[in-house]
């Protein structure tokens, strides 16, 4: 029938993406200066991304182990969740989505990178969602000048450039390059398309039904 059709075009998606996140995953276990210099951007950051995920996603406490991250890990962990929001959606749409630590990182992750004034415009919307701030309230209409002016401002591939730089210059697996970054297993692949990947979001998981790692 046409609904299992879907329902197998969908499972086939799912197993694929999860095939590409365990390869990522399993190629930047190890991650040298070379292999870093030598990686398209993306591929890169998606890459580091996969370890950092892993990580948090197959501990218990989720939350500890991101606290446990260097700074670098957090931005980079921070990072691949905001592009992927803001790409898909809005930067209203990550902030709405997303909870601490996630929110209150993407402005000082952005700064980390070298891009400053995509850093200055999330910082003035996150002051509106930041339930800590009373000084600032929100204002729809200034969060749709600000969701424009990001979307208006964000060059992708500049972004990931920016992020690779940072990658080699700062190792999110360690100090210093070489060094092993982890060496994680993954369980069943049939078994792992069953569950949903998870990010940190204002102390508990948020689940997300397109990663599989």
């Amino acid at each position: 029938s046409a609904a299992a059709k879907k329902h197998n075009n969908e499972r086939d998606a799912l197993l694929r993406e999860y095939d590409r996140k365990k390869a990522l995953k399993d190629e930047f276990s190890f991650l040298t200066r070379e292999k870093a210099e030598s990686s398209d951007p993306e591929t890169l950051f998606e890459g580091v991304s996969a370890v950092l995920q892993a990580k948090t996603e197959k501990a218990e406490d989720p939350e500890k182990v991101f606290g446990k991250f260097t700074e670098a890990q957090k931005y980079i962990y921070t990072l691949y969740y905001f592009l992927e929001d803001t790409e898909s959606g809005s930067l209203s749409f990550f902030f709405r989505n997303n909870g601490e630590p996630l929110t209150s990182l993407a402005s000082k992750a952005l700064c980390a990178v070298g891009e400053n004034e995509l850093s200055l415009i999330v910082e003035k919307e996150f002051s509106m969602y930041d339930e800590n701030n009373e000084e600032v309230s929100v204002d729809k209409d200034e969060i749709e000048n600000l969701d424009s002016e990001f979307k208006a401002k964000l060059q992708k591939q500049q972004v990931l450039n920016s992020i690779k730089t940072y990658i080699i210059k700062r190792n999110p697996g360690g100090p210093e390059l070489p060094r092993r970054i982890w060496r994680l297993s993954l369980g069943d692949r049939e078994s792992a398309a069953k569950h949903v990947s998870s990010k940190l979001s204002g102390g508990h998981l948020q689940y997300k039904s397109h990663l599989f790692i």
